[in-house]
């Protein structure tokens, strides 16, 4: 007893730090670390486990199952919104204990991968196991965008919007490249094992991060909920629905519904195209292709929270939006895949690789070959 009363005694001293609404920096910077540990499903469900799989024999068909149903909790974000809204610990601010025990839950999740370790042979297993991590990813995205549409300044939305996209795009790339060479190493245990650790060090950072000033870090400890939390607090579901609803029967909420959806299914396309030309047809290691992968999407965060936010905010947002889309949509025009091989063609040198880039809310890497050489066999598309 003696020594959980010292552990709350210190954490209770942390509330001299600064809350979200208080700190611009702190805004900036824990917007992008809250985004970071979405990155870790994502890197390992997204990149690294589908090229293991191949690299060990699955099929087109097979990922695509491992991808579409370790994916599909993210198809319930609608439901995670409304539920939020209705519940809610208002000592711990109007979202916080969802982010908190979203991340606990995903690093439980995790270690039970670990745990279990199923083989490259048991995909329905290791699917049902990334449908559980994933699930509390996609209860922690809901939580965290509810935070920032209750935080957020008008003036700062665009750039932290953008340094949250790149913090999603770095954990992307970041666990892809540990996941990947762990993955060759010591199978998923070890992978899962280590993207645990990333959760809980994050998960540290997150108990730290105060919505609003006098809220209490963890419910144990000492604090109240705040008035604005109070104010917007709902005490009837109904009503929550009916805004909802109300907001998707609008011609404009359809349409642009049905555009985000095309540009997902685009990019879920490729998620299970990559992985296996990259590694079944072209010839690379499962290493090699997160590798690559990863390299990429980090070069995308650098440019989303550079470049992106300044547009933004120079530009209508629409504007933006439709470049982008036209960008992601545009056709590879006469673009076909070739093999890596490894003896040199007649003329002394090898098919040479050329790397697009293909996605949506970011962009996704997407290895190609370009004929570099007269005898290099095209894998027409």
């Amino acid at each position: 007893m003696a020594r959980m009363a010292r552990r709350s005694t210190g954490l209770a001293g942390l509330a001299a730090l600064p809350a979200l609404s208080e700190s611009r920096r702190l805004r900036l910077y824990g917007f992008f670390l809250m985004y970071f540990s979405q990155g870790v499903p994502f890197g390992l469900v997204q990149v690294a486990i589908p090229a293991w799989l191949v690299a060990n024999g699955a099929s087109a068909g097979q990922v695509g199952f491992f991808i579409g149903t370790a994916m599909l909790p993210w198809s319930l974000k609608l439901l995670n919104g409304l539920v939020m809204d209705r519940f809610c610990y208002s000592p711990m601010g109007r979202r916080r204990a969802w982010i908190v025990g979203s991340q606990v839950a995903m690093m439980a999740a995790l270690l039970v991968t670990a745990i279990i370790a199923p083989g490259p042979d048991q995909i329905a297993l290791l699917a049902g196991l990334a449908f559980a991590f994933n699930l509390c990813g996609a209860v922690n995205d809901v939580a965290i965008d509810g935070v920032a549409v209750d935080i957020l300044p008008e003036d700062e939305r665009e750039k932290v919007n953008g340094f949250m996209m790149g913090g999603q795009v770095i954990g992307i790339s970041g666990t892809a490249i540990m996941a990947g060479a762990a993955l060759v190493a010591g199978g998923i245990a070890l992978a899962a094992m280590l993207a645990a650790a990333i959760v809980a060090v994050l998960t540290i950072v997150v108990i730290l991060l105060r919505e609003r000033p006098g809220e209490r870090l963890l419910p144990w400890t000492a604090g109240s909920a705040s008035a604005e939390c109070l104010a917007r607090e709902h005490t009837k579901f109904l009503p929550i629905l009916g805004q909802v609803l109300r907001g998707l029967v609008q011609w404009r909420s359809a349409l642009f519904l049905a555009g985000v959806g095309i540009i997902a299914s685009s990019a879920g396309m490729v998620d299970v195209v990559a992985p296996v030309f990259s590694v079944a047809e072209l010839g690379w290691s499962s290493e090699a292709f997160t590798n690559f992968s990863s390299i990429s999407g980090f070069c995308v965060a650098i440019a989303v929270m550079v470049v992106i936010g300044p547009l933004c905010r120079r530009f209508d947002n629409r504007i933006i939006f439709v470049l982008f889309a036209s960008v992601m949509l545009f056709p590879r025009g006469r673009g076909s895949f070739h093999r890596l091989d490894d003896e040199p063609d007649q003329s002394g040198g090898r098919c040479q690789p050329v790397c697009a880039v293909h996605g949506h809310s970011q962009f996704r890497p997407l290895a190609w070959c370009r004929r570099a050489r007269p005898d290099c066999r095209p894998l027409r598309l």
